[in-house]
Protein backbone atom coordinates (compact mmCIF):
# COMPACT_ATOMS: atom_id res chain seq x y z
CA UNK A 1 0.00 0.00 0.00
CA UNK A 2 1.56 3.33 -1.04
CA UNK A 3 2.55 5.61 1.83
CA UNK A 4 3.87 8.49 -0.25
CA UNK A 5 2.91 12.14 0.19
CA UNK A 6 0.67 12.31 -2.92
CA UNK A 7 -1.41 9.31 -1.81
CA UNK A 8 -1.79 10.81 1.67
CA UNK A 9 -2.91 14.16 0.27
CA UNK A 10 -5.36 12.49 -2.10
CA UNK A 11 -6.86 10.64 0.86
CA UNK A 12 -7.03 13.75 3.05
CA UNK A 13 -8.57 15.88 0.27
CA UNK A 14 -11.20 13.18 -0.37
CA UNK A 15 -12.29 13.34 3.28
CA UNK A 16 -13.14 16.99 2.64
CA UNK A 17 -14.95 16.18 -0.61
CA UNK A 18 -12.12 17.68 -2.66
CA UNK A 19 -9.92 16.26 -5.42
CA UNK A 20 -6.13 16.36 -5.21
CA UNK A 21 -4.09 16.38 -8.42
CA UNK A 22 -0.62 14.86 -7.92
CA UNK A 23 1.99 17.01 -9.65
CA UNK A 24 -0.62 19.70 -10.30
CA UNK A 25 0.09 23.41 -10.37
CA UNK A 26 1.65 24.48 -7.07
CA UNK A 27 1.93 22.63 -3.80
CA UNK A 28 -0.80 20.59 -2.14
CA UNK A 29 -1.49 23.51 0.19
CA UNK A 30 -1.92 25.84 -2.80
CA UNK A 31 -4.37 23.33 -4.27
CA UNK A 32 -6.19 23.29 -0.93
CA UNK A 33 -6.58 27.08 -1.00
CA UNK A 34 -8.20 26.85 -4.43
CA UNK A 35 -11.07 24.88 -2.82
CA UNK A 36 -11.33 27.08 0.28
CA UNK A 37 -9.15 24.94 2.58
CA UNK A 38 -6.01 25.86 4.49
CA UNK A 39 -3.11 23.69 5.63
CA UNK A 40 -1.83 23.71 9.19
CA UNK A 41 1.53 22.01 9.72
CA UNK A 42 2.69 21.44 13.29
CA UNK A 43 4.80 19.23 15.50
CA UNK A 44 3.03 18.16 18.66
CA UNK A 45 1.37 15.40 20.65
CA UNK A 46 -1.67 13.14 20.46
CA UNK A 47 -3.45 15.70 22.64
CA UNK A 48 -2.71 18.44 20.10
CA UNK A 49 -4.28 16.32 17.37
CA UNK A 50 -7.31 15.56 19.55
CA UNK A 51 -7.79 19.26 20.27
CA UNK A 52 -7.87 20.19 16.57
CA UNK A 53 -10.29 17.31 15.90
CA UNK A 54 -9.48 17.15 12.18
CA UNK A 55 -8.09 14.24 10.12
CA UNK A 56 -4.38 14.73 9.60
CA UNK A 57 -1.45 13.38 7.67
CA UNK A 58 1.10 12.00 10.12
CA UNK A 59 4.63 10.90 9.31
CA UNK A 60 5.69 7.50 10.65
CA UNK A 61 9.33 6.37 10.64
CA UNK A 62 10.02 2.63 10.34
CA UNK A 63 12.93 0.70 11.89
CA UNK A 64 15.05 1.27 8.76
CA UNK A 65 14.47 5.04 8.86
CA UNK A 66 11.94 5.04 5.99
CA UNK A 67 9.24 7.72 6.13
CA UNK A 68 5.58 6.88 5.61
CA UNK A 69 2.79 9.42 5.17
CA UNK A 70 -0.56 8.08 6.41
CA UNK A 71 -3.86 9.76 7.24
CA UNK A 72 -5.26 9.58 10.74
CA UNK A 73 -9.05 9.52 10.43
CA UNK A 74 -10.05 8.80 14.05
CA UNK A 75 -8.40 9.14 17.43
CA UNK A 76 -9.62 8.26 20.90
CA UNK A 77 -7.89 7.72 24.25
CA UNK A 78 -6.35 4.36 23.29
CA UNK A 79 -6.53 3.87 19.52
CA UNK A 80 -5.92 5.65 16.25
CA UNK A 81 -7.49 4.79 12.91
CA UNK A 82 -5.09 5.17 9.99
CA UNK A 83 -6.00 5.21 6.31
CA UNK A 84 -3.69 4.38 3.42
CA UNK A 85 -5.52 4.84 0.14
CA UNK A 86 -8.79 2.96 0.65
CA UNK A 87 -7.44 0.69 3.40
CA UNK A 88 -8.33 1.60 7.00
CA UNK A 89 -6.97 -0.05 10.15
CA UNK A 90 -7.10 0.67 13.86
CA UNK A 91 -3.94 0.59 16.00
CA UNK A 92 -3.26 0.96 19.72
CA UNK A 93 -1.58 4.32 20.28
CA UNK A 94 1.27 2.70 22.20
CA UNK A 95 2.28 0.73 19.08
CA UNK A 96 2.47 3.97 17.07
CA UNK A 97 4.40 5.94 19.71
CA UNK A 98 7.87 4.65 18.65
CA UNK A 99 7.12 5.44 14.99
CA UNK A 100 5.71 8.99 15.30
CA UNK A 101 7.87 12.00 16.14
CA UNK A 102 5.00 14.46 16.31
CA UNK A 103 4.79 15.79 12.74
CA UNK A 104 1.31 16.33 11.34
CA UNK A 105 -0.51 18.33 8.71
CA UNK A 106 -4.23 18.95 8.71
CA UNK A 107 -6.70 20.80 6.53
CA UNK A 108 -9.35 23.19 7.81
CA UNK A 109 -11.91 25.48 6.22
CA UNK A 110 -11.85 29.08 7.53
CA UNK A 111 -15.14 30.86 7.95
CA UNK A 112 -15.55 33.27 5.00
CA UNK A 113 -16.24 36.05 7.52
CA UNK A 114 -12.71 35.66 8.94
CA UNK A 115 -10.48 34.07 6.29
CA UNK A 116 -7.20 34.97 8.01
CA UNK A 117 -5.67 35.70 11.42
CA UNK A 118 -6.95 38.68 13.41
CA UNK A 119 -5.09 40.69 16.00
CA UNK A 120 -5.45 43.71 18.29
CA UNK A 121 -5.65 47.03 16.49
CA UNK A 122 -7.43 45.65 13.42
CA UNK A 123 -10.75 47.11 12.28
CA UNK A 124 -13.38 45.60 9.98
CA UNK A 125 -16.26 43.20 9.52
CA UNK A 126 -14.05 40.18 10.32
CA UNK A 127 -13.36 41.68 13.74
CA UNK A 128 -17.10 42.25 14.26
CA UNK A 129 -17.75 38.62 13.33
CA UNK A 130 -15.14 37.40 15.82
CA UNK A 131 -16.64 39.54 18.56
CA UNK A 132 -20.18 38.27 17.92
CA UNK A 133 -19.05 34.61 17.83
CA UNK A 134 -17.22 34.91 21.14
CA UNK A 135 -20.08 36.85 22.73
CA UNK A 136 -22.46 34.03 21.77
CA UNK A 137 -20.14 31.30 23.09
CA UNK A 138 -19.32 33.15 26.30
CA UNK A 139 -22.91 34.35 26.89
CA UNK A 140 -21.86 37.99 27.04
CA UNK A 141 -23.34 41.10 25.36
CA UNK A 142 -22.12 41.89 21.85
CA UNK A 143 -21.16 45.55 21.60
CA UNK A 144 -21.26 45.41 17.80
CA UNK A 145 -17.85 47.10 17.61
CA UNK A 146 -15.67 46.27 14.61
CA UNK A 147 -12.46 47.30 16.39
CA UNK A 148 -10.13 44.70 17.90
CA UNK A 149 -9.85 46.49 21.21
CA UNK A 150 -8.98 45.50 24.79
CA UNK A 151 -12.36 43.92 25.50
CA UNK A 152 -12.10 41.66 22.43
CA UNK A 153 -8.51 40.79 23.31
CA UNK A 154 -9.73 39.71 26.76
CA UNK A 155 -12.54 37.62 25.21
CA UNK A 156 -10.03 35.91 22.89
CA UNK A 157 -7.71 35.20 25.84
CA UNK A 158 -10.63 33.71 27.80
CA UNK A 159 -11.51 31.46 24.84
CA UNK A 160 -7.86 30.42 24.40
CA UNK A 161 -7.55 29.52 28.08
CA UNK A 162 -10.75 27.43 27.89
CA UNK A 163 -9.37 25.58 24.85
CA UNK A 164 -5.88 25.05 26.37
CA UNK A 165 -4.26 27.18 23.68
CA UNK A 166 -1.43 29.69 24.01
CA UNK A 167 -3.07 32.70 25.68
CA UNK A 168 -1.88 35.67 23.62
CA UNK A 169 -5.12 37.46 22.66
CA UNK A 170 -4.44 36.98 18.94
CA UNK A 171 -7.01 35.07 16.88
CA UNK A 172 -4.48 33.10 14.85
CA UNK A 173 -4.98 29.86 12.95
CA UNK A 174 -5.16 27.60 15.99
CA UNK A 175 -7.69 29.83 17.74
CA UNK A 176 -9.81 30.12 14.57
CA UNK A 177 -9.77 26.32 14.07
CA UNK A 178 -11.04 25.78 17.62
CA UNK A 179 -13.70 28.45 17.13
CA UNK A 180 -14.62 26.79 13.84
CA UNK A 181 -15.06 23.43 15.62
CA UNK A 182 -17.52 25.00 18.08
CA UNK A 183 -19.69 26.06 15.11
CA UNK A 184 -19.91 22.52 13.61
CA UNK A 185 -19.74 23.65 9.96
CA UNK A 186 -21.32 21.28 7.46
CA UNK A 187 -18.96 19.09 5.44
CA UNK A 188 -16.22 19.08 8.08
CA UNK A 189 -14.65 15.68 8.86
CA UNK A 190 -13.69 15.13 12.49
CA UNK A 191 -11.36 12.78 14.35
CA UNK A 192 -13.86 12.30 17.17
CA UNK A 193 -17.04 10.41 16.27
CA UNK A 194 -20.19 12.40 16.93
CA UNK A 195 -18.44 15.80 17.02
Amino acid sequence: HPTDTDTAFATLFALWGAHYIPGGDGSACQQAQQVGLHCLYRRGTWNNLRSFDRPAIITLTDAQGGLHQVVMTALDARTATLQIGKLQAQFPINTLEPLWYGEYLLLWRPNPAAPSALQPGMVGTSVGWLRSQLAELQHTPDSGSTTYNASLTDAVKHFQADQHLTVDGIAGEETLIHLNTMQHPAGTPYLTPGT
